[in-house]
């Protein structure tokens, strides 16, 4: 039997090379521990089912903190100087900064990241090169291993839903990498599950690469959009959207002409505490969100019997007893109630630091 390839995307933050992931996969295990026949999987059992293949970018944005040296440093750098958005995002850091609030240090650890993705274009370039060289690599051992079978899934995390989006609608174009052996007539990625959806948040406006056209980089309209025509680069599209996850309330990701039979549309309400809502364990926990992970990756149309469903679901609800009210009060007050307007970079940038430091 084939091995499930599935390649995970992180988020926002720093993320240590070989750590970040393993989250994720216990997160996964515990769920499939819940079904049988997976009731007594250890992690040997999962490797030989599912092939992990953790997709980082991180170095990329390591780089220009390394050349910058700081935040101080790098408002006199021509880098910043030359794109404005850049220069006033950072200077309300540093005019925001209190002996008391670690603003500064908070940015650059926790923000720099997402603010680089989405406002100057030679990091975007460079992480989507470096995520494309990786998913080709990946896609290329998986169809070594598995005799040609496609067994690709995709589950990618807040700022790694933007660059995951990015990557797949680029990667159909390098075909300097993989000499046409991805583009969407030769592969297409069996499902895509995004997890607090940023990719309409991030969505760049401006051209990263003479390869790929700039309509592209529109996630509604792009290839990514997702069914069985020969432009499609993924079969079915997830979408999974907490109401109190604060992430991914701007410019939320919310097609209204997606087909059906091949985009899932997952929304939730419940959480445990507020801290932990943007987790990646905290969405896997829930039935209503691994289930139909599961279901895509396994290629199982039915997934545990009714009475284990039921069971998970109860358990999920006893231990994630509260629901959607009006949490995060000032962070939507930022929003001015219009959560569908397009954030200027500073903008955006007091909105990211709130929200993470609401969720430290």
């Amino acid at each position: 039997m084939s091995r499930k390839y599935v390649f995970l995307v992180h988020g926002i933050g720093r993320h240590q090379e070989g750590e970040w992931s393993k989250p994720w996969k216990a997160a996964i295990l515990n769920a499939l521990k819940k079904y049988s026949p997976f009731n007594s999987m250890t992690d040997g059992d999962l490797d030989q089912q599912l092939a992990f293949v953790p997709i980082s970018y991180d170095s990329v944005f390591e780089g220009f903190r390394s050349k910058w040296g700081g935040l101080a440093e790098a408002l006199g750098n021509n880098d910043i100087i030359a794109n404005p958005g850049l220069r006033k995002a950072f200077e309300w850091v540093a005019d925001n900064e209190t002996e008391d609030n670690g603003l500064t240090a908070f940015f650059w650890d926790n923000v720099l990241d997402a603010i680089l993705w989405y406002a100057f274009p030679q990091a975007r370039g460079a992480a989507i090169a470096k995520v494309v060289e990786q998913l080709a690599a990946g896609a290329r051992k998986m169809y070594d291993e598995n005799n040609g079978v496609n067994t690709s899934h995709v589950l990618a995390h807040s700022l790694g839903t933007s660059v995951s989006h990015d990557a797949l609608v680029s990667l159909r174009y390098a075909g300097h990498i993989h000499g046409g052996a991805f583009d969407s007539k030769h592969h297409k990625w069996r499902s895509v599950f995004m997890i607090s959806n940023t990719s309409r948040l991030f969505r760049t406006y401006t051209r990263i690469s003479d390869d790929v056209p700039i309509e592209e980089y529109a996630p509604y309209t792009s290839n990514m959009k997702s069914g069985t025509r020969p432009s499609a680069i993924c079969m079915r599209y997830a979408n999974v959207y907490h109401r109190v996850d604060p992430v991914s309330w701007p410019r939320r990701f919310a097609p209204a002409d997606w087909p059906f039979s091949s985009y899932l549309d997952i929304e939730t309400i419940r959480f445990d505490q507020q801290k932990e809502i943007h987790n990646i364990d905290h969405y896997m926990a829930n039935p209503h969100v691994h289930i139909p992970f599961l279901r895509s990756v396994l290629q199982r149309d039915t997934f545990g019997t009714a009475a284990e469903v039921a069971q998970s679901m109860n358990e999920f609800e006893r231990d994630y007893p509260n629901q959607a009210a009006n949490e995060f009060a000032q962070l939507r007050d930022l929003l001015n109630g219009d959560f569908d307007r397009k954030l200027n970079t500073r903008e955006l940038a007091e909105f990211l630091v709130k929200t993470y430091k609401e969720l430290q």
